[in-house]
């Protein structure tokens, strides 16, 4: 006797609950298997044996198979389904079953939005979101979602309660009465949904995807959840703060109580400190954390400051006097300033550990140096490397396909109206190399239903990732600004498709080795040039 498919036993337990969401969430997890590609599809955490077909393949597989099981689920997977046109086709095919279902999977729509709060910490690190629904068989849903500041305003986790909204208040009240500085605040459904929204859409923009035990196989059904609240709302909503006025706020930090014993050359110093607060978290030069401080001490000053011993023997008084007063401007309580600058204490140490590190190649040899160098642009590049501009040039389709050509056109008029609207004639020059190279390498993966303004999104993505074009302060557009102009948010997990396609590293791509100067508009090479020429000579 043939043995059932894992899926199969899991729907029929399911089906023996006597609440939907069980099922609601494996549907959602199905629904993430199928969307995700190899490298970013997490662990399946029912024990493995579920289909890694596309849903295209999936649900006429499903509708193939007339079973209970299969109508339970199908009918979930029409729940949560975000495509129209799937959607309706699941329904045409549920309405000439007549499978014997819980009476709560009869009636999961439409969902009645409930309530919304947010659990949040002064230290700003990260929020927990909570939305409340119920079906109309009166099942209880509530979603709780963990944004993730100093990863970027990104979800980080999520999970689903079968609880009401007044039970998962308590519950968070009660965390919240465990940290004196927590805090609890019910939101508006709609604010709820735009922050939440804004969370997934920038934690699309991560390469490699982060995965945790729940998230993303709760995605469909949170978002579907989502889908049920009102719109129009203001999500989260990121600071504006160009270099001069963080060198204003600087000035402002030397001028007040808390810098008097600031010399005028710590100035660059402070300005230094706040402009990583802006690039960290949620951009927010005052927002300091222990977390924060770890971070800037023990990783990002050693990877992006070039300096000697005497600037950074300044930073650790300095960034003490920038925590004083940034905590005083937000109106912060003491022994939260206290634990902050007890992390700096605890992580001088380490600071010194990473610069030696960093120092240790980049001021006695030159080999850190070349190492970059050759892995940014190649070996082979480094003596002839120039900061010409990238020519005009038109998308090269010599040596594709005729059916390829024509899915590349659309992409290619798509790049070009975005380098318009938002980059430049080099960007578009950049993203047609990309494209065509990919396409060489691979013609499948701009093939089936892959589509077009995804597709443009990634490629503009991956050549603003080589480039560091996201960087605001050096002139750079936002993620969220390439991510709204083409409407799509997952730009990122396609981008890892053609990243694959053209036999380069994830990883290395987003921190700009590319390996080719084929890639890289001229600011970028002026910029790679200057540290040739400084370190190893201009010959």
């Amino acid at each position: 006797m043939e043995e059932e498919p894992d899926l199969i036993i899991d729907v029929r337990e399911a089906l023996a609950d006597d609440h939907p969401l069980s099922l609601l969430t494996l549907a959602s997890g199905v629904l993430a298997i199928t969307q995700l590609d190899q490298v970013s599809r997490p662990s399946q955490p029912w024990g493995g044996g579920y289909p890694e077909a596309s849903l295209a393949d999936l649900v006429p597989a499903l509708i193939d198979v007339r079973r209970r099981e299969t109508t339970g689920l199908l009918t979930a997977l029409a729940a949560l389904a975000p495509d129209d046109v799937l959607r309706r086709r699941i329904e045409r095919e549920l309405s000439t079953r007549h499978h014997r279902l819980p009476a709560w999977l009869e009636r999961l729509e439409p969902l009645r939005a409930e309530r919304a709060a947010v659990m949040s910490h002064p230290y700003a690190d990260g929020d927990n979101l909570m939305v409340s629904v119920r079906t109309p068989a009166g099942s209880d849903l509530t979603v709780v979602v963990y944004v993730d500041h100093n990863l970027g305003t990104v979800v980080k986790d999520a999970f689903v309660l079968p609880a009401s909204a007044d039970a998962t208040l308590e519950l968070l009240h009660e965390a919240a009465r465990g940290d004196a500085d927590a805090s609890v605040r019910e939101l508006s459904l709609g604010s709820a949904r735009a922050r939440i929204t804004d969370a997934i859409r920038q934690g699309d923009l991560v390469f490699p995807p982060l995965v945790s035990d729940n998230w993303p196989m709760t995605r469909a059904l949170i978002e579907s959840v989502l889908r049920h609240l009102p719109d129009g709302d203001t999500g989260y909503v990121r600071p504006d703060w160009p270099a001069e006025a963080l060198w204003r706020l600087a000035g402002r930090l030397l001028a007040s109580a808390h810098g008097t014993d600031l010399d005028p050359e710590d100035r660059d110093v402070a300005e230094t400190l706040f402009r990583f607060a802006c690039e960290f978290g949620p951009g927010d030069p005052l927002r300091w954390s222990p977390i924060s401080v770890e971070v800037l001490l023990a990783h990002w000053l050693g990877e992006n400051v070039l300096a000697g011993d005497t600037y950074f023997k300044r930073v650790p008084h300095v960034l003490r006097r920038v925590i004083r007063f940034s905590d005083a401007e937000r109106g912060l309580r003491p022994g939260l300033t206290e634990q902050t600058l007890s992390a700096v204490n605890a992580l001088e140490p380490e600071m010194w550990a990473a610069v030696s590190a960093q120092s240790k190649h980049l001021f006695n040899h030159e080999d850190w140096v070349r190492r970059l160098l050759s892995d940014t642009v190649g070996a082979d590049h480094l003596s002839d490397l120039d900061a010409e501009p990238l020519p005009a040039e038109p998308f090269d389709a010599s040596g594709l396909g005729d059916d390829v050509q024509c899915r590349l056109a659309e992409v290619d008029r798509l790049i070009d109206s975005c380098c318009v609207d938002l980059l430049d004639a080099e960007y578009r020059t950049t993203a047609r190399r990309l494209l065509r190279d990919a396409a060489l390498a691979d013609p499948s993966v701009f093939g089936g239903r892959a589509r077009a303004d995804v597709a443009a999104a990634a490629i503009l993505w991956l050549a603003l990732k080589a480039n560091r074009g996201f960087s605001q302060l050096s002139g750079g557009i936002t993620s969220k600004a390439l991510r709204e102009w083409f409407d799509v948010g997952e730009a990122s997990r396609r981008a890892g498709v053609y990243l694959r396609a053209l036999g380069a590293d994830a990883q290395a791509w987003s921190d700009g080795r590319v390996g080719t100067p084929r890639y890289l508009v001229s600011e970028r090479r002026r910029q790679l040039v200057s540290m040739r020429d400084l370190y190893l000579g201009a010959d």
